[in-house]
């Protein structure tokens, strides 16, 4: 009976592919990681540290995307950068595309010749929905011996995560409300008249959320509206 002959993998392969595999599963943990701080609430570099309602995110996403063709033109950085993400995040990458564009600009340095990562990070505070959003993007750029390979091209690992949640509105002052929201609907084009009848709904909104968390806390200790005015029996 014969046996199956297999061939053996070259070193240079097997640790190539190693490589890969070890620093693909360290940037999801460092987005993981991203996510979680965000959820809750830590303010770091990269968030603002708004609480987050339950702690729970609405929406995440991260990819991780191997560059390796650069000195686009402006246009194209930018048709990339909303491209990173799916359609939903349109609204707040068009917020963040100019600050992204100097990070994204520039060929990286061989990895043979000089090691680079750097990372950019920013949090925004919008009005979405009829509700408070605490968006949060996390981009890190790196050389590190393109994914494992031995190749001298020029060739960049980039990291990009991006999340939101409802913010609870009573963990944010008011004056902070007012600059951050009326920052960045201005910033996005939004007409004066917009941006002050965003606040009326706000105000409004706030109202109706303290009393959904009345009812709420009501509900979880066994109350109803009828145990709680009362009613004999």
């Amino acid at each position: 009976m014969g046996a199956n002959v297999v061939k053996p993998v070259a070193p240079e392969e097997s640790a190539a592919k190693q490589n890969t595999k070890l620093m693909v599963e360290g940037l999801e943990i460092e987005a993981e990681h991203f996510f979680q701080s965000v959820r809750l609430g830590d303010a770091n570099n990269y968030s603002l540290g708004y609480k987050i309602c339950d702690g729970i995110l609405t929406d995440q996403e991260f990819k991780i995307h191997v560059q390796s063709t650069f000195d686009s033109t402006r246009q194209e950085i930018k048709d990339g950068v909303k491209s990173i993400f799916s359609g939903d995040w349109e609204a707040v990458t068009e917020l963040a595309v100019d600050a992204l564009l100097p990070f994204l600009s520039g060929v990286p340095p061989l990895p043979a010749s000089e090691a680079m990562t750097d990372i950019w990070g920013k949090s925004y505070l919008t009005w979405e929905d009829g509700t408070l959003i605490n968006t949060s993007i996390y981009v890190k750029k790196t050389n590190a011996s393109s994914l494992g390979t031995t190749t001298s091209d020029a060739e960049q690992t980039l990291l990009a995560c991006i999340c939101r949640g409802a913010v609870d509105f009573a963990a944010v002052d008011p004056q902070v409300l007012l600059y951050e929201v009326t920052k960045n609907m201005r910033k996005s084009g939004r007409p004066n008249a917009e941006i002050e009848s965003v606040f009326e709904r706000i105000e409004a909104q706030m109202g109706f959320a303290a009393r959904m968390v009345e009812l709420k806390r009501n509900l979880e200790a066994g109350l109803t509206v009828s145990n709680k005015s009362g009613g004999g029996g």
